[in-house]
Order: structure tokens, then sequence, then C-alpha cells
């Protein structure tokens, strides 16, 4: 159902109406309606008075005005109508009759039957396969053993039909007359009238007879196409004729003629009873617009202040107005203040400060210095947990640390082993003597400092297995 035929439905319903009210007007003898109440909204007043449809036979109808294209007039309550696409599986009660097959997608078909819906062709009969030979005149479909495939007919065949088509007495090719159709008698041929149609006359009758549009349920199901119905004159909101109609008005609120229309204006309201066309004023407030642009239809919009660029390609460069610098920053290092910008940086100096509640404070790696050589220099800014292999006899430098801090040195043999270290003067040992390192191939030994920004206080551990 399309809303031209529910619009068309309404108008004679109003048609009704407008024909009890005039029979009662002229029963009483008063001088024509004043005025329209119910179903239907008109007056008070004489003369011509526009008609607003609110309620079809008591059940309401929603305004015009935020209707979707596509919906159809429908029942949504017990009294009540509401607009919504047609729902094709709700049932009896949503969709009758059945969609010609002018409207429907050819199909595929596989089985007895393959090729389309549009174009087919019977390959089988009940999956026993049908052959294509072409069929001589008064061959018979007759089982070979392996498939279903024309043939001469046997002796003795059919001589006679009796029944809904009569034939025969005889042999060979007979001509048939219909006239029953299962069981239900036909009548001769001869004297039809254009335009009948074969229809139920009996409990086991059929007769040709026009149809009966009146008739009832069993004799019409659907809704007629609007190219079938003549032209209407319409009135109230709706004006001009079912085939060339105009609205002027929605739910009685006037609408602007076209002609002078502005592109990319709308219809809005511009008072108690009137709409008009024009921009949507997006600082209007509530009563203008409501939810949220999506991003992808606003323009990109040009930054300033800490964040320069475009909404759609944006650079921080300033937080809070203090300036950040556009250097490339180093892995796992903090951005830090310089006093005139913020930054990548190194060390984070905490001026004498102290960091609170840290519950575990770990290094990312031991570093490891590789083998020693006859001279070496332990650089403590580097890191504070440092490996080294001893490969000769060797001379320790140390490059202090950035402040008084802990770090701790594993001294490991090579395959040789026996190799000896000469420490720093400013290593200051337990008992006021070096250890003796472990001498064996591939020991460990392990030297824990605490440099207190003059000396390296030192403590050991020897021969670790």
């Amino acid at each position: 159902m399309n809303s031209a035929t529910h619009r068309t439905g309404d108008l004679k319903r109003i048609e009704s109406l407008l024909a009890i009210a005039i029979a009662r007007v002229a029963r009483t003898g008063t001088g024509g309606i004043t005025r329209l109440t119910g179903d239907v909204l008109a007056g008070p007043g004489t003369g011509s008075q526009a008609a607003t449809v609110v309620r079809v036979n008591g059940s309401t109808v929603p305004a015009g005005g935020a209707l979707t294209t596509g919906n159809v007039l429908q029942v949504t309550g017990a009294a009540a109508l509401g607009y919504a696409p047609v729902n094709l599986a709700g049932g009896a009660n949503f969709v009758t009759g059945v969609l010609p097959a002018a409207n429907q997608a050819s199909q595929t078909m596989a089985g007895d039957v393959t090729g389309t819906t549009g174009a087919n062709t019977v390959v089988a009969l009940q999956n026993r396969p049908l052959s294509n030979a072409a069929p001589a005149l008064a061959d018979v479909i007759a089982w070979n053993g392996a498939g279903w495939a024309p043939a001469v007919p046997a002796s003795g065949g059919i001589t006679q039909l009796t029944g809904d088509v009569l034939a025969g007495p005889g042999v060979g090719s007979q001509a048939g007359t219909v006239v029953a159709v299962n069981g239900s008698t036909v009548p001769a041929g001869g004297a039809l009238t254009t335009g009948n149609v074969l229809q139920v006359t009996g409990a086991a009758a059929l007769g040709y007879a026009a149809v009966n549009l009146a008739g009832g349920a069993n004799f019409v199901t659907g809704v007629l196409p609007a190219a079938n119905q003549a032209s209407q004159t319409m009135g109230g909101d709706v004006t001009g004729t079912t085939a060339a109609s105009t609205v002027a008005k929605v739910n009685g609120s006037t609408v602007p003629a076209g002609g002078a229309l502005t592109t990319g204006n709308v219809l809005q309201v511009t008072g108690a009873a009137a709409l008009g066309y024009a921009a949507v004023n997006l600082a209007g407030g509530a009563a203008h617009v409501t939810g949220v642009l999506p991003a992808a239809n606003q323009a990109s919009q040009t930054m300033g202040g800490d964040v320069t660029g475009t909404t759609a390609a944006s650079t921080v460069v300033a937080l809070q107005g203090n300036a950040v610098s556009s250097s490339a920053p180093t892995t796992a290092y903090p951005m830090i203040w310089s006093g005139s910008a913020w930054g990548p940086g190194g060390n984070i100096d905490f001026a004498n400060k102290y960091a609170k509640n840290l519950q575990t404070a770990t290094f990312d790696q031991e570093l490891a210095n590789g083998n020693s050589g006859a001279a070496f220099t332990i650089n403590w800014t580097s890191a504070q947990k440092q490996t080294i292999t001893l490969n000769a006899n060797c001379t320790f430098t140390f490059t202090s640390p950035n402040g008084p801090c802990n770090m701790v040195l594993r001294l490991v043999q090579d395959a040789v082993g026996s190799r000896t270290v000469t420490w720093p003067a400013t290593v200051k040992w337990v008992g006021a003597a070096a250890p003796t390192l472990t001498t064996s191939a591939n020991a460990v030994d392990i030297v824990s400092l605490y440099w207190n920004g003059t000396n390296y206080y030192a403590s050991y551990g020897l021969n670790f297995a």
C-alpha cells in the first residue's frame, strides 16, 4: 500500500462525514455548516471553510511536518494511526494479496527445475532425470529404467475422458472440453461478455461476471492502484486534485508558496500557525538546534594559542602559555623545563627534593663494558650497575657520578683467570685494604661502592658460584 492509496481512503471517509453533516443541516433547516468537530476540524464560520483531518473514524492521525518518504498510514493502537514502513514480515495484519511476478527478482533454481524463475527448464521428475530428446507427435513420457524419455505409447491407452474434461470415446488424438474445474461447473462459451472474469457463483458452480468492487472480502483484496482511480478534488491542508496536489498547509500551519526559495533554507516554524523557509539558526538555542554536528560535517578550523595549525592537523606549541620545544625526544627521557621552554631532557634534577612512596626503583639494564684490556675508565654517569670482563691485569679510572649514590661493579675473569685490578686512590676499602680477586677462570666477584662526592667507599663479595 502507498501513501496515495491511504490519502484516497481518508478523502472518501471525509466525504462520508461531510455528507452526514449536510444531511443533518438539511433536516434542521439551518443555514449550512458552521463548524466541524470530531474527526474533521473546520470553522466556526459560514461559507467555505478549510478542513483538517485529525482522526479517521475516531482513530488519531499524526500531524504532518516530519513524515518519512515511503511510510504509510497504518494502525498503531486500538484507536490510533501512525506513519511507518509496511512490515512485510508482520503477518496477515500487515500484508494481504500476492506480490506480482513483475515486481519480483528472478531466482536461480536447482533440482528438478534448473535455470531461473524467468527462464526455467524441467530436467527431472521427483529427482529422476528427464531426457531432452525431441518428442514425436502423440509420444508419451515413459520410464526406460534409467530416466523419463519420449516414447511411443503402448497399445490400449486412454479411450475416453469424463468428469471435469470430456473427450472420446475413441483412440488416437481426441478433442477435450473442460466442463468443470475440480467439480465446479463452468458455463459454456459462445455468449461471453468482454471484461467478465470466471468467479464462484455457488457452492459447486463457477460463472462469468464483472468484478464486484463493493462485494467485500469475498470479491476483492488488496488496493486498487492509483493509476486506476479517478482524480479527486482535495481541500484543507492539501489542495488541487489527487493527480496534481499542492500542500498549502501542514496540520493547519500555512506553508509559503514555491518559486522564490533560497537554496539551503529549511522549512521551520515562524509563528503559532505558520511555517516559513529560512537558514538554520545555529545560535538560536534549543528551539532551533539540538544534538551535536558530526566531525565529518564540520569545516576544519584554524587554531591559535597553545595549539596551532588546524583542527584536522594540530600541533601543541605551548603548555599553559609556556613554549614547547620542537626538538626530537629521546626514548625514555621526560620533558624538562629549561627555563625558557619545555623540551626533551636527560637526567631529572629533583633540586634537593625527595621522591616519596616509591615501591621499587629498577634499572633498564646492567651496562656491559666488554673486555677491560690493561686500562679502562668506568663512567658512572652512564649507569650505576655495570659489568666488565678482565682479560688482562687492568688499571681502573673512575668518572664520578652526578651526585652521591650507590653503585655496583660485577668483575668477571676471562677463560684464563688470575687477572688483577689496580683501583683509583679515591676508593676506600673495608678494613683499609683492597680485596684479592678470585683467580679461577670465569670467576665472578662483585664490588659495591658508595660515592659521597669525594670518595668511593667500597665493600665486596668474592667467588660467586
